[in-house]
C-alpha cells in the first residue's frame, strides 16, 4: 500500500515531467547490439536506454511499458485511486455507523450506490 506521502511525491514528479503520450522505438538495429531504445513525447526525446543483458522481446516490452507509464497516465491512475479511496471511506464510515442496525438506512444504500458508481462496470 502506498502512503499519502508516496502518492503526493509521485503526483509531484509526474506533474513536472514531460506530458504524455509517449512512444517507444529502437534507434539502432538488432545487428547493432546492444539496442538503444528511445522514449519520445511532445516532439522531444524523453529518455534513451540500452538493455544489453535482456532478450529483445523483453526489451520491447520494457520500452512499451515505460512509454505507457507517461505522466498523464500516472496522474490518471492517482486520480482514480483517490476516487476509489473516497468511495471506500464513505462506505466504511456508513458501515461503521449502521453496524448496530438490523436494516441499514438510506444513507448506507446511497453510499453503496456511490461506491458502485465509482467502480464503474467493475463493481
Amino acid at each position: 500500500m502506498m502512503t499519502p506521502e508516496q502518492r503526493a511525491a509521485l503526483r509531484e514528479v509526474a506533474s513536472k515531467a514531460t506530458p504524455g503520450p509517449w512512444s517507444s522505438y529502437a534507434t539502432s538495429s538488432a545487428a547493432d547490439m546492444p539496442l538503444r531504445w528511445t522514449i519520445a513525447g511532445h516532439g522531444a526525446t524523453v529518455a534513451q536506454f540500452f538493455a544489453t543483458n535482456l532478450p529483445e522481446q523483453e526489451q520491447v516490452a520494457n520500452a512499451h511499458y515505460i512509454a505507457l507509464a507517461h505522466p498523464a497516465a500516472v496522474l490518471a491512475l492517482l486520480d482514480e485511486c483517490e476516487r476509489m479511496r473516497e468511495a471506500l471511506k464513505r462506505l466504511a464510515d456508513l458501515a461503521s455507523f449502521e453496524a448496530g442496525t438490523v436494516n441499514p438506512g438510506q444513507p448506507f444504500w446511497d453510499a453503496l450506490a456511490q461506491a458502485r458508481a465509482a467502480l464503474g462496470n467493475n463493481a
